[in-house]
C-alpha cells in the first residue's frame, strides 16, 4: 500500500535508517577482517618473516602476545623477553579470543541486518520494515554493549600495566623499559579500538535509540493502515473520537462554536439603534436648550425601562404634559405617548415638526 507520508517524521527516520544500514556495513565489514585475523593469530596462522626484534617493531610484537598469541609460537617469531608483564593481572589471549569468536559472529549477523535494513526501508514494505528495525535496533544494541565491556576490561588492564610501572626503577635494562611501556600502549590501544574510536560507538548508540523511537510509530502506523486507514489524518490531535468501534478514523472536527440563531446575550431592548446626532437634525441651533433637551431624551431611550414610549414632538396647542422637560414645553413642544405595539417594543428617532425650521 503505498502512501504519500506515512507519518510527519518518516523521512526523517528513512535517512538514519539508511545512515545506520551504511555504517553498519561498513563497520560490519572492517570488524570482520580484525576479529578474523585476531583468530587466525591465536592459531599462529600470521607469518612473522621479516620482522626483526628492535624498537621499531617492539610494539607489535608486544601486543601479539599480550592478546593474541595462543599456546604456539608462530613462524620466525623474534625472540623477546616479556618477564616485564609476566604474572600480571591481564586478560589472556583466550579471553580475548573467546571475545572475537563473538565479535565475528555478531558482526557477520549486523552486516546482513544492515543490508537488509537499506533495501526495506520503504514507504510500501514498512510492515516488514519494521521487523528489519527491530532486528537491526537489537543486533546494534547488544554489540554497542558487547564494546563498552571489552572497553572496560582493557581499561583496566592498562591501570594494572600503569599501578606496575610506578613500581618500576629507572635502573631496568632497555629491553625490559621497552617491553613495559609497549604493554601500555598496546592495552592503550585495544580499548580504543574496542569502543570503536569513542566517535562510531556514539553514532551507533545515538541512531539505535532514535529508531527504536520510530518502531512504536511505524507500529501504530501499520495498525491504522491494516484498518483501512490510508491517510496520515489520524497525526491530527484537532480531531475527537480518534478511534470508532470499527478502528477507523472520525474525522469529525470538534465545534467549539454552535451556530445559533439568538444568542443568550442578545437583547432588542439594549440593541445599537442608529441615531443621528442632535446637530444633524437640526436645521438650526439657534433655539436655546433645544439641543440639550433632545440629549437628555435618548439617554432616557437607552435606560430599560418597562414600557419603552415613542417620542414625538409636534408643535400644537394642547396643553404641557406633566413630567416633561421644561425647555420643550417653554418653546411649544410637547412629548405625547406613542401607542403600544404588538410586536417587539422599538425605539423611533423624533420627528422635528416645527414649521419654524422648514
Amino acid at each position: 500500500m503505498e502512501i504519500t507520508m506515512p507519518f510527519t517524521s518518516y523521512k526523517l527516520m528513512r535517512f538514519f535508517a539508511i545512515f545506520g544500514g551504511l555504517i553498519g556495513v561498513i563497520q560490519s565489514l572492517a570488524w570482520l577482517g580484525l576479529s578474523i585475523t585476531a583468530v587466525l593469530g591465536y592459531y599462529c596462522n600470521i607469518d612473522f618473516a621479516g620482522t626483526a626484534a628492535n624498537y621499531g617493531s617492539i610494539l607489535q610484537l608486544t601486543l601479539y602476545h599480550m592478546y593474541f598469541q595462543g599456546d604456539c609460537v608462530p613462524n620466525q617469531f623474534p625472540v623477546i623477553e616479556f618477564e616485564a608483564i609476566q604474572g600480571l593481572d591481564l586478560m589472556t589471549p583466550m579471553t580475548v579470543n573467546i571475545w572475537m569468536w563473538v565479535v565475528l559472529s555478531f558482526s557477520a549477523v549486523w552486516l546482513f541486518s544492515s543490508l537488509t535494513l537499506i533495501i526495506n526501508v520503504k514507504k510500501s514494505n514498512l510492515k516488514y520494515a519494521n521487523v528489519f528495525l527491530y532486528i537491526w535496533v537489537l543486533i546494534t544494541f547488544v554489540i554497542s554493549m558487547i564494546d563498552l565491556v571489552l572497553f572496560i576490561f582493557f581499561v583496566l588492564d592498562y591501570e594494572t600495566l600503569l599501578s606496575h610501572s610506578f613500581s618500576q626503577s629507572l635502573n631496568f635494562a632497555p629491553v625490559t623499559s621497552s617491553v613495559l611501556l609497549s604493554a601500555q600502549v598496546s592495552a592503550g590501544i585495544m580499548f580504543s579500538v574496542a569502543l570503536r574510536g569513542y566517535l562510531l560507538w556514539a553514532i551507533n548508540l545515538g541512531v539505535c535509540l532514535f529508531l527504536f523511537t520510530q518502531t512504536f510509530k511505524i507500529y501504530d502506523y501499520n495498525k491504522l493502515a491494516a484498518s483501512g486507514v490510508t491517510s496520515n489524518a489520524y497525526m491530527n490531535n484537532a480531531y475527537k473520537n480518534d478511534e470508532s468501534p470499527q478502528g477507523a478514523i472520525s474525522n469529525t472536527p470538534i465545534r467549539g462554536y454552535e451556530t445559533q440563531t439568538s444568542h443568550p446575550w442578545y437583547n432588542y431592548l439594549t440593541a445599537d439603534i442608529p441615531r443621528a446626532r442632535p446637530s444633524t437634525m437640526m436645521r438650526s441651533s439657534s433655539v436655546p436648550g433645544l439641543e440639550e433637551s433632545f440629549q437628555k431624551r435618548m439617554n432616557t431611550a437607552d435606560a430599560k425601562v418597562t414600557t419603552p414610549t415613542d417620542v414625538v414632538i409636534r408643535n400644537n396647542n394642547i396643553n404641557s404634559v406633566p413630567n416633561r422637560n421644561s425647555n420643550a414645553n417653554n418653546l411649544g413642544y410637547i412629548q405625547t405617548p406613542a401607542p403600544a405595539f404588538e410586536a417587539k417594543p422599538q425605539l423611533r428617532s423624533g420627528i422635528l415638526r416645527n414649521s419654524r425650521y422648514q
